[in-house]
């Protein structure tokens, strides 16, 4: 994920216009190509800090947590853009998702690689009750 400034210049009047988008870069059966996957306007962000803001969206999105401090300004407009993207990607799974329902015999159904969750749920448990992380915060 990077951020990529646009010159555009109007038609009419030859005023030209500077936008930022987010680009994501993906493989395609006919090579690598450049999605837009937001158009952020015109942020007042220096250009140096580009690769952080970047950064920091892709950090919101995925859910990272961040080990060095955030510049707030670029937290404040990282959060503004995971946002509308969250939104965006939102409002594409409402319009494809397909109301296919289909009944099943739930007799019918064969596991094949039967697990459990009984130790590790068991272990989670005593690491939350013992409040190992703090301990080992010090």
């Amino acid at each position: 994920m990077f951020i990529r400034r646009v010159a555009k210049t109007n038609g009419k009047n030859k005023k030209k216009y500077t936008y930022l988008h987010l680009v994501e870069s993906v493989r395609t059966e006919n090579g690598p190509r450049q999605k837009l996957l937001l158009n952020l306007g015109d942020l007042a962000v220096d250009p140096s800090q580009y690769k952080a803001l970047a950064r920091r969206i892709e950090d919101i999105l995925t859910g990272r947590k961040s080990l060095f401090e955030i510049n707030p300004e670029i937290d404040h407009y990282a959060k503004w853009a995971a946002n509308k993207i969250f939104t965006k990607r939102a409002n594409q799974i409402n319009t494809e998702s397909v109301e296919d329902f289909q009944m099943i015999d739930s007799k019918s159904i064969e596991v094949s690689t039967p697990s459990s969750l009984s130790a590790e749920y068991v272990c989670h448990s005593m690491w939350q009750q013992l409040d190992f992380n703090t301990v080992l915060r010090r």
